[in-house]
This record gives C-alpha cells, structure tokens and sequence, in this order.
C-alpha cells in the first residue's frame, strides 16, 4: 500500500476552513511540521491563543480530512497556541513562523539541542557541534564540556 504524500496531505487540509476566518487552514499558513513515517501521519496547528481552547472541532476535522486519504493508518494532528511576551511581536505562521535575523544581540545562530530521554547524546551533539564554531555559547548541565566559549566573548558560528 502507498503512502499518503505531504502534497496529498495538504491538498486534504485545504478542505477544512477555518470557522473564524473563512479560509482554509493550509492557506491560512496553520499547517505545520507535517511528518509521513509508514502511513502514520503528524501535523501541528498554529493558532492564536485566545481561541486555542474552541477549535478542537477543528482539529478533529482536520484529523479527519487526512485520515480519509488511502495508504494512511493514523492520524495525529495537535493544536498550538503561543503566547508572545509583552511587547514582542509575534511570528506571523505564513511568513514561516520565523523572528527577524540577529533577534538576540550578538548572536548568528541558536541551536537548540532537545529529547524526551537521557543518555541520547545531547551534550556530545553540542560539542561537536561547537568544536567548529569561533566561539559560540553553550548552555546546558555539560557547557563546559563544549568549550565554545572564547575570553567571554560571543562571536557566533560560521
């Protein structure tokens, strides 16, 4: 059996709309971090915080609209709403969610290094990570194990 393609995925999320909006929620820029692993499919949907709360019905149809699609056994789809800091704007979904460069004075690029379980090689990533860098920070339990910091000067990665 074939899997459901990110294209195919998207083009069924189109369907579902946006009860406040009235648009679709891939145009709207709502969809996100769509992963395929053997027909299991994952997906997030960005919204606002204030209306986090109601829009289950829409996660539900959302799920609902990919799990129809052939070659896909399960579907998980999560709603995520960010609270932005007083006086931050926040990231606009459709512009890919992404901050302005240099946002953080100083620094080229963050990295950020996560898992759910120890003993999986976060802090060997970070070092090797930074073994190449002019003296960028790491922060962590094992920062000093990175040695990327130079005479407590940030410098960033190349």
């Amino acid at each position: 059996m074939a899997t459901a393609t990110e294209r195919q995925i998207l083009d069924a999320l189109r369907r579902v709309v946006d009860p406040d909006k009235g648009a679709d929620i891939v145009s709207l820029g709502m969809v996100s971090g769509v992963v395929i692993r053997d027909g299991n499919v994952a997906f997030a949907i960005e919204v606002e915080p204030e209306r986090g709360a109601r829009l289950e019905p829409l996660r539900k149809a959302a799920e609902k609209a990919v799990e129809a699609l052939p070659g896909v056994l399960s579907v998980t789809a999560v709603l995520t709403a960010q609270a932005v800091a007083p006086g931050r704007n926040a990231p606009h979904p459709a512009a890919g969610g992404r901050t302005q460069r240099g946002a953080v004075a100083g620094v080229n690029a963050i990295v950020a290094v996560a898992s759910g379980k120890g003993g999986v090689g976060k802090s060997t990533s970070m070092a090797r990570r930074c073994r190449g860098c002019s003296g960028s920070p790491a922060a962590g339990p094992n920062r000093a194990t990175a040695r990327c910091w130079r005479r407590s000067r940030i410098t960033g990665c190349a």
